[in-house]
């Protein structure tokens, strides 16, 4: 039978296929610790983070405060793309991603989403991970319902791991090469979800390649697939498929495509501007555009880039993880901030780096947000919850958006995030129409 999500979690988790374990991940430079339960037992197993992922985010290291080192790797990337539909978030730092928007000569006929690859070019390992939409036509003579619920024409409906691989061997010479595993999953709003691996083959003791793709077929759109595809050398296995089965699976769904507003109505600056946000109100405020919603203060402001690495040129995805680097730093600097989330937000292409926390009250340190990079801290007896959002415009500036209240405020609430996320960059450079490098 097709095993609900949670079902196939929990058999991952205790090897009953090949052995996967599935877990959260606490993670330090270079070791994450894997808590696994079984039957009641709890054992610990420690799992090395791939040496090319580590040596691939170094610059990272350098710029974080001891206490946060964690997120030179362990760092959500959160991608919305409202064009598309669809959502997901990756539990890693990325080296560099691609945006595409094409038309393809193979049966997918048109592909839209997002690539990334976990480690830079030198350090000679590839880790990547793509999640796209694409058509999903039937043969013809085949209805859209009998081709979404069925595997070479036998209905998916109790269909076990087994019989899964059996028709595709039946099917596919792909088996003669490699060693091939998969079935499909029960997942909420979703008319078919499915899973394979597929590692070649070998003789030797040689590291190969794995493939590891999970595909949907989606109530709301099922004229579309939905697929995340990661390749990582076979001895990552569990790092990887840990991140995958329990962080970016469960984090894809659909979302309104008529949620987001491409351009902010209030401008902030050349080249970025800020959408109004509901339910709060404006204040007059001197160098900053400023809002309040009962207890919770609102300033959005654009500042230069003070931070030398990124301030020339068009900075790679690395360059603008710098600025997100460098803008924790001050706050732990200044701030004696303590930083409880640090995640990296892609949101149609615009990079932008989200902090949240809780610091000393910024108005007794008489700093502003521009400010924050450069004055040394001030003592201030009062503590506040904040939440931050950065953006590195095209011309040289940078747009961020700081929320404050009362210590204790929830401002990690989705609403409050999607005001924060109301950042806009007017054009994004590096675009040919088909992709755009982010």
């Amino acid at each position: 039978m097709n095993l609900p999500y949670s079902v196939l979690l929990k058999q991952l988790n205790r090897g009953l296929l090949l052995g996967a374990l599935l877990a959260t991940l606490v993670v330090v430079p270079g070791l994450a610790e894997n808590t696994v339960t079984d039957d009641g037992h709890s054992v610990t197993q420690v799992v090395r983070i791939p040496e090319a992922i580590t040596e691939s985010h170094e610059g990272a290291f350098e710029i974080l405060p001891d206490q946060y080192r964690q997120y030179a790797t362990k760092m959500n990337t959160v991608v919305k793309d409202y064009d598309a539909g669809f959502e997901f978030t990756l539990p890693w730092r990325v080296a560099d991603g691609v945006h595409v928007n094409m038309d393809v000569k193979s049966d997918s006929e048109h592909i839209q989403g997002y690539s990334f690859n976990l480690t830079t070019a030198g350090t000679g390992e590839a880790y990547t991970v793509s999640f796209t939409k694409r058509n999903n036509t039937p043969t013809t003579g085949t209805s859209q319902k009998v081709w979404n619920t069925t595997w070479y024409d036998i209905p998916i409906k109790g269909m076990t791991n087994a019989k899964y691989l059996e028709i595709w061997r039946k099917n596919s010479g792909i088996f003669e090469h490699n060693s091939v595993d998969g079935g499909f999953f029960e997942k909420r709003d979703a008319q078919a979800a499915r899973w394979s691996r597929i590692t070649p083959k070998q003789d030797s003791d040689e590291t190969v390649g794995s493939l590891m793709e999970v595909e949907f077929i989606m109530d709301q759109d099922p004229t579309h697939r939905y697929n995340m595809a990661s390749t990582y050398p076979s001895t990552a296995q569990t790092f990887m498929e840990a991140g995958i089965l329990e962080t970016i699976v469960p984090s894809f769904s659909l979302i309104d495509q008529s949620d987001y507003e491409k351009t902010g109505d209030i401008m902030v600056d050349d080249g970025v501007s800020f959408v109004k946000p509901a339910g709060f109100s404006r204040v007059k405020s001197t160098g900053k555009i400023a809002f309040t919603k009962g207890n919770i203060q609102l300033d959005v402001e654009s500042i230069a880039i003070p931070w030398q690495a990124i301030s020339a040129g068009v900075p790679t995805l690395l360059g603008k993880q710098t600025l997100g680097d460098n803008y924790v730093a001050s706050l732990v600097k200044v701030h004696d901030a303590r930083i409880d989330r640090y995640e990296m937000r892609i949101i149609n292409n615009r990079v932008a780096f989200y902090v949240s926390g809780v610091m000393n009250d910024p108005s007794q340190a008489y700093t502003t947000i521009a400010q924050d990079s450069v004055m040394k801290p001030k003592a201030s007896s009062k503590r506040v919850a904040f939440a931050s959002e950065i953006v590195l415009g095209n011309q040289g500036k940078v747009g961020v958006a700081r929320m404050i209240g009362p210590e204790g405020t929830e401002l990690t609430k989705a609403e409050f995030i999607d005001v924060l996320d109301g950042l806009r960059i007017d054009d994004i450079i590096g675009s040919d129409g088909t992709s755009t490098v982010l």
